[in-house]
């Protein structure tokens, strides 16, 4: 059965359709304070995480824009989205809430606005801070989504307790229009942390995975701004969790197969070491988040496959499944000689790439 399920993974992983839109690349927050940056659609491969420059000991960035990033102790930021270097302001404010935003707004004055009701609008130069009107539905309910601005200068967002895009019905009228977002039934409440972004003309969510899995990991959804339709339900997803997302630009489809060799790789095998679950062990040094899917096989043939995989740039260790009756009968005719090690070696773009080896089979 294991066997089985990693093959699915891998196949899986393949079959991600890619969306209409273009690729997006983001700078993410990692909830570690670590920054990534990653491109959809095969947003599971990230760069690997660096510590932000200039954030002050003990703070940490939980919401971002290209150029402003706000730390949980209040501090505002200037932000450097590709040094990934941040530089203290003058202000601080006093932060309640789990999901903020923060809104570049006309003048160099930054609006921060949380899923508890903060909304305050703040010099970064001088620190005045002066109270925002919040944010309401035309029947006068206050919400609190989290938002981004419009080109127009209107904000939208996603309110995570009604599963709802929300718009302005003007620049700085604080009331909002509602959509509900049309899902499939996976979503069924956004985790928060939440993070909102608009990048390729649609919204894009930032949400996490139910607190119930054992390793805390994090989605995009993608949200149709006319209609509420929304993508990504299925995943693919993070591998970890992020804290915020800011949009970078359009990038350039990647289509180039991914970088891989073994590394460490003995001459020789044992046949006695094959025939044991995991007991051998396949590095593969990837140049991209990659998964790789290994074996050894006899000229054309190949023993059962084994599936590893990771999200950052680096080795990947895939542990060989114990060969079965018939395999290691096929492998003890070939005592002496060459065995071949082959590894597959796909990126979360879809790009692939095959390596082998041959190895001398040993007792």
């Amino acid at each position: 059965m294991p066997r089985v399920i990693l093959t699915l993974v891998l196949l899986l992983a393949a079959a991600f359709p890619a969306p209409a839109s273009a690729a997006e690349s983001f700078v993410g927050v990692l909830e570690d304070g670590r920054a990534t940056r990653f491109t959809t659609p095969g947003y599971t491969a990230i760069t690997t995480p660096k510590r932000i420059a200039g954030v002050a000991r003990g703070d940490r960035i939980v919401a971002l824009t290209r150029s402003v990033a706000l730390g949980r102790s209040g501090r505002l930021y200037r932000f450097d989205a590709r040094r990934l270097r941040a530089t203290a302001t003058g202000a601080r404010i006093a932060l309640r809430g789990t999901s903020f935003s923060v809104v570049e707004l006309p003048g160099g004055r930054v609006r921060v606005l949380s899923d508890a009701g903060l909304d305050v609008a703040v010099d970064p130069a001088t620190g005045a801070e002066e109270a925002g009107p919040g944010l309401r539905r035309a029947d006068g309910a206050r919400i609190a989504p989290s938002v981004a601005l419009l080109p127009d200068g209107r904000l939208t967002g996603v309110d995570a307790h009604r599963l709802a895009l929300v718009t302005e019905t003007a620049p700085g009228s604080g009331v909002m229009t509602e959509t509900r977002l049309r899902t499939s039934g996976i979503v069924r409440r956004l985790e928060g942390p939440v993070s909102f972004a608009l990048a390729g003309g649609r919204a894009t969510i930032l949400s996490q995975l139910p607190r119930s899995l054992r390793v805390r990991q994090s989605q995009l959804l993608f949200a149709n701004l006319a209609d509420g339709a929304l993508t990504g339900e299925a995943g693919p997803f993070f591998r970890r969790a992020l804290r915020a997302i800011a949009p970078l630009g359009t990038a350039p489809d990647d289509r180039t197969p991914p970088q891989a060799r073994f590394v460490g790789l003995p001459r020789t095998l044992s046949l006695r070491d094959l025939r044991v679950d995991r007991r051998v062990s396949i590095r593969v040094r990837c140049s991209a988040g990659c998964i790789v899917s290994a074996s050894t096989g006899v000229g054309g043939r190949t023993n059962a496959t084994t599936t590893a995989m990771r999200d950052t740039p680096g080795v990947v260790r895939v542990r060989l499944f114990g060969l079965n009756q018939r395999e290691a009968r096929l492998m003890r005719l070939r005592l002496g000689r060459t065995v071949v090690v082959r590894a597959f070696v796909m990126d979360w773009h879809g790009n692939r790439r095959t390596i082998e080896r041959k190895v001398r089979l040993r007792r």
